[in-house]
């Protein structure tokens, strides 16, 4: 069966029940993206960016290799900068109210935790793609292969939405 939608077929949440109601009958899908920001992630502008050691030597410049992020970094960084801005936070909690509100505050309202749900994706729109979705310490043992990665941290969600990254969902 193929099912052609034009512009970005993740535009809507009615192509997302599309693919859900699909996947639910046992249908194949495949999803050929269009271009776009909001879906199409991962495209790479390589950036070439002079060694450290030419920029002070002056002259002819040397370049680094070009160097991708990887899902799992990004989420190692990621927590280590929360667990960083954690075990400051209770030192000045020992210093002053105004201190001991921000960590409260802090800690109500943080952007992420390793409990976050998260969706790891590889090589969207190829043939070998990966997509793997779960708490963002699971995704840290997931082997997304080769680049271009790309780390989403999965926000409000549509219960539709939600159905559709159960497919992906680290069992």
């Amino acid at each position: 069966m193929l099912c052609s939608v034009c512009c970005e077929p993740f535009g809507a949440t009615t192509h997302t029940d599309l693919v859900v109601r699909a996947k639910k009958m046992g249908v194949e899908v495949k999803v050929i993206h269009n271009a776009s920001v909001m879906n199409a992630i991962g495209v790479y502008i390589r950036v070439k960016e002079p060694t450290f050691e030419s920029l002070c030597r002056g002259g002819k410049k040397v370049y680094e290799p070009p160097r991708f992020m990887t899902v799992n970094t990004a989420i190692s960084q990621l927590l280590e900068v929360e667990e960083a801005h954690g075990e400051s936070g209770r030192i000045l909690n020992l210093f002053s109210f105004n201190a001991l509100w921000l960590i409260f505050y802090n800690d109500m309202f943080s952007a992420y935790t390793k409990d976050t749900l998260c969706i790891g994706v590889a090589r969207l729109g190829s043939d070998d793609q990966r997509i793997v979705a779960g708490p963002m310490e699971k995704l840290l043992d997931v082997d997304f292969g080769p680049p271009l990665h790309c780390l989403i941290i999965v926000g409000k969600t549509h219960p539709l939405e939600e159905e559709m990254i159960e497919f992906y969902m680290i069992k």
